[in-house]
């Protein structure tokens, strides 16, 4: 990797960070001005650098940098560089000291100048919606921001040559549990129905338990124990039918057991012949809520089911059974959210039609990114939902029927500014985009996502996942400069 400061070729020696504070602002270029609050306290460089082969016309380059406060990026091989920590450091000379050449060199020229990081491109914020961003290996609690992709686990790359392109990647999590719920059960224990059928070696009981609820003030206690019978159903039959077609989402509490059985549960929409169900094991000890999608990826599905005709709701073990105590609670149908995200880049971005701005999410199936599912040029965006993956497998487009729902990429835009997708095919439910007051780089870009109710877990694969997605941002650059805000 060829060491440099801005475009300026160098020989960099030494990077040592200085762990020091900031004063209060700085000037910069163009008049903004750097706040404490938006720098790190620790993320301040002193930086040793010699020049040769036309090194006065070098120094005076670098000696302007200096004096001009202009934001550029600092590369150099970490690995070959003493004290290197990483290959990019997007900041501002503060300070800079010439070092006497020995001997009386001319064409010679060393300095040690103190290099501040600031707020760059990728820092990444969630703009609105009830959602987390992680890092990939998911470590601690998730923040509405990542200050800067190349701290942390977020693989970032940078091709400031050819491509001219940054990419970085998160996992972001929808963190709301409910949405706009319809309940179907809570607290009232009689709202369900035990049958039991078939000649056995078992018995099944169920009654209201006030010890073990997650909500409310009671829940389903279900006790299996030796006995006479077979099999076992808990339904409940509406006696007429029930509207669900503006719901998404079939979402419920069950206390795990750990005893390997497989549960399902399944609508009557209006009838047997026509439903849709779920399998899911009992593979846990303690509370799981499970989130289903209403629309797609169904293990059972038999004629046509009809969401604006629920009869009856039902949920038993099949093929074996085992014996225990389980607990059911707050059951409801319910919608996803909305949730925008933005992140910061340079003031030129690639221009023409092509996409300067693309958006990628990883197929757990594949073990790899999909295509990109939303993308964006200077004038307009595009998605296709059937590339948005969710962390349990599911796709977007199965949860929301369409490829053509479930996701929005906004325009670039400044601090304070609304944007659109201009005239591209991006779901319009998603609503337009605010860009938020945001110190930084002046400006950003978007996209809107829809995720799924919290699943209220850590569970970054299986059933429990489909709360999250792992992104991947790919940006295109026309030229590095970036703009600052205070």
């Amino acid at each position: 990797m060829t060491n440099k400061i801005g475009n300026l070729t160098c020989h960099i020696t030494r990077v040592i960070p200085v762990y020091t504070k900031h004063i209060a602002q700085h000037p910069l270029a163009g008049g903004a001005v750097i706040h404490r609050d938006m720098e790190n306290p620790t993320r301040s460089w002193q930086v040793d650098v010699m020049l040769t082969a036309g090194a006065r016309g070098k120094a005076g380059t670098l000696e302007n940098l200096e004096s001009a406060s202009y934001p550029c990026v600092l590369q150099y091989d970490a690995e070959s560089v003493t004290g290197g920590t990483q290959d990019y450091i997007f900041g501002y000379i503060r300070s800079l000291e010439k070092v006497p050449e020995p001997n009386g060199k001319i064409d010679a020229y060393s300095a040690s100048l103190k290099f501040d990081e600031i707020t760059w491109w990728g820092r990444t914020y969630v703009n609105s919606g009830t959602a987390l961003l992680h890092d990939l290996d998911y470590q601690g609690p998730g923040k509405q921001e990542i200050f800067d992709p190349k701290w942390g686990k977020h693989n970032f790359t940078l091709d400031r040559d050819s491509a001219k392109k940054f990419t970085y990647e998160c996992i972001l999590t929808g963190n709301l549990e409910e949405i706009n719920a319809i309940e179907i059960y809570d607290d009232e224990e009689t709202f369900w129905t035990l049958i039991e059928y078939g000649t056995g070696d078992y018995h099944w009981i169920i009654s209201e338990d006030t010890a073990y609820k997650i909500k409310g003030t009671s829940c389903l206690k279900l006790v299996c124990e030796a006995g006479t019978k077979a099999y076992y159903d808990i339904a409940h039959d509406y006696g007429s039918n029930q509207d669900w077609s503006g719901k998404d989402f079939f979402c419920m509490w069950i206390y795990g057991n750990n005893t390997n059985v497989n549960r399902i549960i399944y609508l009557k929409c209006p009838d047997n012949s026509n439903r849709m169900g779920w399998y899911f094991s009992d593979n846990y000890v303690g509370w799981k809520r499970f989130v289903f999608p209403l629309l797609g990826d169904y293990d059972l599905l038999t004629g046509s089911p009809n969401l604006a005709q629920v009869r009856t709701v039902i949920f038993y073990d099949y093929p074996s059974y085992a014996l225990g105590t389980w607990y059911f609670d707050r059951m409801v149908v319910d919608t996803g959210q909305w949730v925008k995200i933005e992140h910061q880049i340079p003031d030129e971005m690639k221009k023409g039609t092509a996409y300067h701005t693309n958006y990628y999410s990883w197929n757990v199936g594949s073990g790899a990114y999909a295509a990109a599912f939303a993308a964006v040029s200077i004038a307009s965006g595009d998605i296709n939902t059937g590339y948005l993956y969710l962390l349990n497998g599911s796709t977007v487009s199965t949860v929301k029927g369409a490829v053509t729902l479930g996701a929005r990429p906004y325009l670039v835009g400044a601090k304070g500014e609304t944007k659109t997708d201009g005239p591209g095919n991006g779901d319009n439910n998603a609503g337009d985009i605010t860009y938020s007051q945001l110190k930084g780089l002046k400006y950003k870009g978007g996209v809107a996502v829809f995720m799924p109710p919290s699943t209220m877990c850590r569970d970054t694969t299986g059933i429990g996942a489909i709360n999250k997605a792992k992104l991947k941002i790919e940006v295109y650059f026309n030229d590095e400069y970036s703009s600052l805000v205070n």
